[in-house]
């Protein structure tokens, strides 16, 4: 059994204190960082490009800020609920932007991918473990968050954010003594970029209160009283701050709104776990066996501030698949702890031909993947067969500039015909569940999905263009009706125009 040393069940502390040299395990920490960067950027490039559909709105909602130089407007992209957007991310898109205007969607993507990698090199930096331990289990967290975490978006500077919180705690209760009085400005930025700050908050209260439970439980480990009162006060920081922002409090109060309605709602990446048959689903599962197998059966057992964040992150994860990542970021360093026991005295050594092997073939297979995934050609592709272009290319070209034009289109693809063709076109609904009422939400799915009142909400909302994929019940039932004409239809998406409209299509 491992001997603690002050407040840290640690090894390398403990020589460190005795004065001991760790040659060997250095060389094979390089060695594995430089792996583990090298295999995570080749995890996220393989899927390149990703062309999330949040991405297109925000530079849309982006482009919109430039052009107005003011946060406060009514939506211009919507008819179906043209009000003040309370964006909690007004400060992120504009950078995102100002990114794709001057180094196109492809730089924007692979800046991305840098925030990723890096995102998860900060997972592996508050891990405990020997080299390989750390090289494998960040990767396998990866694989686990890869399908929430993939896209360009503002939530990559959340988990970004996140990351470098969680860095600290679990160095903190590693033994290093670093003081916290920067997290009021973390926080300050944090709430002005996206929406996840709340989990921060969440996460340093988990701390605060976990730690004095192991202090009167006589769990380790335990931060110092000073140190502990001092966190205790930036907490209160980091809440103020926190409603720094050109919204003030209803900033949060969308954010809270944002939560609660966005899950109610058939969307993907609300969905619970269980429900959605997400492959994501066995590796996360997978990983909570290992978690729990290892918490149970090794030395070192968990303390309350790792069960209070092992529960939350696992329920979130179970009721929404969007909140997969944040079991990655904030587990995986608990859980190397544990495995650290089992694995520790089979790290291969740094002098072998195999440990030395694994640097170079890792760069190779990265700079191959980069290569071969980040062309233009690969990018035009991958838009032609997610999205709507071809009939994007139609309504530009056939609908006259003087006809306001209301389109009904895919939830996925609003934020796309948004940043393709306004101000020539408005939708009725795109990625932002937090800002269109549930109603709106409601009346969308009824209409697409050919409900009763089908034809009675699109003339409600005047609706004179339609653009959703073939397979959707509403092409179904426009095809059979003589108020519409089909103007466009490929393997992606079908384009009816109302025939009162017909000479804008011409």
């Amino acid at each position: 059994m491992r001997p603690y040393c002050g407040t840290h069940f640690s090894a390398s502390a403990c020589l460190r204190a005795a004065g001991q040299r760790e040659e060997g395990p250095v060389l094979t920490q390089r060695q594995g960082t430089i792996v583990t960067a090298a295999l995570l950027t080749a995890l996220f490039a393989a899927a390149h490009p990703v062309l999330d559909p949040d991405t297109f709105w925000h530079l849309a909602v982006g482009r919109e800020v430039f052009c107005r130089r003011t946060l406060f407007f009514d939506d211009p992209f919507s008819f179906s609920h043209s009000t003040l957007w309370i964006n909690a991310q007004w400060l992120s898109e504009p950078l995102v932007y100002l990114v794709a205007d001057h180094l196109g969607l492809i730089g924007l993507e692979l800046i991305a991918l840098v925030l990723k990698v890096i995102i998860f090199l900060l997972v592996t930096a508050a891990m405990d473990a020997p080299p390989l331990t750390r090289a494998w289990l960040t990767l396998s967290s990866a694989v686990v968050a890869y399908p929430v975490i993939a896209g360009a978006r503002p939530q990559l500077l959340s988990y970004l954010s996140l990351a470098v919180v969680s860095l600290w705690v679990h160095r903190t209760r590693q033994g290093h003594r670093s003081r916290p009085d920067w997290m009021p400005l973390l926080f300050l930025l944090w709430a002005n970029i996206h929406s996840f700050y709340p989990i921060g908050l969440a996460l340093l209260t988990v701390v605060v209160l976990g730690d004095r439970i192991n202090k009167r439980l006589g769990w380790r480990p335990i931060l110092p009283d000073d140190l502990w009162r001092r966190l205790a006060t930036v907490l209160i920081v980091c809440c103020l701050s926190c409603f720094v922002t050109p919204y003030g409090p209803a900033s949060f109060r969308q954010v809270v709104r944002n939560v609660v309605q966005s899950a109610g709602l058939p969307i993907e990446e609300w969905q619970p776990l269980a429900r959605s048959g997400h492959a994501v689903s066995v590796f996360l599962s997978l990983l909570l066996v290992l978690w729990v197998a290892s918490a149970s059966l090794t030395e070192k057992k968990p303390d309350a501030v790792e069960l209070a964040i092992g529960f939350f992150t696992t329920l979130s994860a179970l009721s929404g698949i969007r909140m997969v990542g944040l079991w990655s970021i904030l587990m995986a360093p608990f859980l190397a702890e544990h495995i650290r026991f089992w694995t520790e005295k089979r790290q291969p050594d740094p002098r072998s031909l195999l440990s030395r092997s694994f640097a170079p073939v890792s760069l190779f297979l990265t700079v191959l993947i980069l290569t071969v995934k980040s062309s233009p050609a690969a990018y035009l592709r991958a838009e032609r067969a997610t999205y709507p272009a071809k009939a994007s290319a139609v309504v530009s070209q056939r609908v006259a500039l003087t006809e306001p034009v209301r389109c009904l289109t895919l939830y996925h693809w609003g934020g796309y015909v948004a940043w393709k063709l306004y101000p020539l076109v408005r939708i009725f609904v795109d990625g932002r569940a937090d800002y269109y009422p549930k109603k709106v939400m409601q009346e969308y799915l009824e209409m697409t999905g050919g409900g009763p009142r089908w034809r009675r909400l699109l003339e409600r909302y005047q609706v004179n263009a339609v653009l959703l994929p073939p397979r959707y019940p509403l092409i179904s039932l426009l095809k059979q009706d003589n108020d519409w004409k089909e103007a466009f239809r490929d393997r992606v998406s079908v384009l009816f125009i109302r025939r009162s409209e017909r000479d804008a299509s011409k």
